[in-house]
């Protein structure tokens, strides 16, 4: 009995030193597994303040309101793309750390040129852009989109510079901080004001404002001001040649990309009306959250890691050690979410957004399908620009626009909405899963086809399963 006794307390020590070593990694500065727990953090927490507000704010704002700010949106996503040329997607590269702020400076330039050339067009062409669009209420909308443009830019440069810098913690710090001031003021607004489309919009712009003050380092402001006091143009110039893949390819690429994932925005604009876009635009923040929460945490620490990673002996089979074990992991994190969605889309859409969001329940429900496959496909996604495969980026995502565009077309003859989002979830799943295939084989990995089938039999039992649940729980309830 003695010695039973002491192999049980022999094992209860073993399972607490483990779990202490685990608590211990995740809390060793600079670890990788520290660094995510901040990402997550930072989106968790901005996840939360909006995940308990929002029931608030729809019982406020219509859809027809979130329909018109979805618009704002996704009019000032493309453009900021633009305007940047994606230079600041190549902050992680620069070896040296004069080089690195060259690229800031050309960075900084193309922003501010590139935003004054956007401020003659409006002026020259807004009453034509508003005729376009044929609703004159829209004028104060698009006033805004420059300065959303020059902000987003901004805060894009702001968070490159943090990743490489690995300042994590300034990162979660910025997104809690935004998304408090955004959404409180957004709700103010509305008690106030009525809930018409500006205070969403004005919202936008404290968050995007709050995260540039609140991603300003001290190391950032300091620089900021000594970058313009000399400029040397031919060093921008040989900046701005070593990095052009990324306005000749990456920007294409993910400018398409940005187009492919409003595509359904335009599409149920043009056939189906205002009301239908505000459903699909709830549906898809909601859904977003999660994927903010864990893709794009683990995506840009991975970044990071990846980078350091590829420089080091044997780096490329280092790259593809982490690259296969990230994928194969990520999935198990985030199947259970948007499974529960999948299964009880409709009936938590109504419990906690109100009556009037039940149809965007519906819509969640079939989007899930393809969020769960972005979930694994987009942390890995940005090795191409580690290993220099911008061409191939911008290829498979001129693919990826020609598919969406040929499922979303057949909205000239589905009359059903919610249908049509059923053929896009499909569709843009199995792009997911290709794009998946791409990543794994730029690391020269070769059990692509299990790795990628087991993934999919684990989605598939899992959504089966609560589907199951969620039949069970009708019948008992009828």
């Amino acid at each position: 009995m003695r010695f039973e006794a002491k192999m049980k307390i022999d094992l209860l020590k073993d399972t607490i030193q483990g779990i202490l070593q685990r608590v211990r990694s995740i809390m060793k500065k600079g670890s990788f597994m520290q660094n995510v727990s901040l990402s997550i953090f930072g989106n968790g927490s901005s996840f939360i303040i909006s995940f308990l507000l929002t029931p608030i704010i729809t019982r406020i704002y219509e859809p027809e309101a979130y329909g018109v700010f979805t618009l704002i949106n996704s009019i000032t996503t493309n453009l900021s793309m633009i305007v940047h040329l994606n230079y600041a997607h190549a902050f992680i590269l620069p070896k040296s750390e004069s080089r690195f702020l060259t690229l800031v400076q050309l960075t900084l330039i193309v922003i501010i040129l590139n935003c004054i050339l956007l401020t003659l067009i409006y002026w020259l062409f807004g009453n034509q852009i508003l005729a376009f669009f044929d609703d004159q209420t829209l004028k104060i909308g698009f006033l805004l989109i420059i300065p959303f443009v020059f902000l987003s830019c901004l805060g894009r440069a702001w968070s490159s510079w943090n990743v490489r810098k690995k300042k994590f913690r300034q990162d979660a710090v910025a997104k809690f901080v935004s998304a408090l001031f955004a959404k409180g003021f957004t709700l103010t607004y509305g008690i106030h004001f009525g809930g018409y489309y500006l205070g969403l919009l004005i919202g936008e712009m404290i968050y995007k404002m709050a995260t540039i003050l609140s991603l300003s380092t001290k190391e950032i402001r300091s620089t900021f001001f000594k970058l313009f006091r000399k400029i040397n143009v031919k060093d921008l110039k040989d900046v701005a040649i070593e990095y052009k893949a990324y306005p000749m390819y990456t920007l294409p690429a993910n400018w398409l990309d940005s187009i492919t994932s409003l595509m359904p925005i335009y599409t149920y604009t043009y056939f189906f009306g205002g009301q239908d876009v505000g459903y699909f635009a709830m549906a898809n923040s909601l859904l977003n959250y999660p994927m903010q929460m864990l893709g794009n945490a683990f995506a840009t620490v991975f970044l990071q890691k990846a980078a350091e990673v590829k420089n080091t002996d044997q780096g490329l089979k280092k790259l593809r050690n982490i690259t296969v074990e990230l994928y194969g992991k990520i999935v198990l994190v985030g199947v259970i979410p948007f499974a529960i969605i999948f299964a009880f889309g409709d009936i938590i859409f109504v419990f906690v957004l109100g009556n009037n969001w039940a149809s965007a329940g519906n819509y969640a429900s079939a989007m899930s399908i393809f969020y769960v496959f972005a979930l694994c496909a987009i942390p890995i996604s940005v090795l191409y620009r580690i290993l220099n495969k911008e061409r191939i980026f911008m290829f498979a995502k001129i693919i990826n626009l020609i598919v969406t565009m040929g499922v979303l077309a057949l909205g000239y003859w589905v009359d059903d909405p919610i249908k049509l989002i059923w053929y896009f979830s499909i569709a843009t799943g199995l792009l997911n899963i290709f794009s998946a295939v791409l990543s794994l084989n730029f690391v020269q990995y070769k059990g692509i086809f299990l790795l990628i089938l087991k993934n999919v039999l684990l989605i598939i039992v899992v959504y089966g399963g609560l589907y199951g649940v969620r039949l069970l729980f009708l019948n008992l309830i009828n």
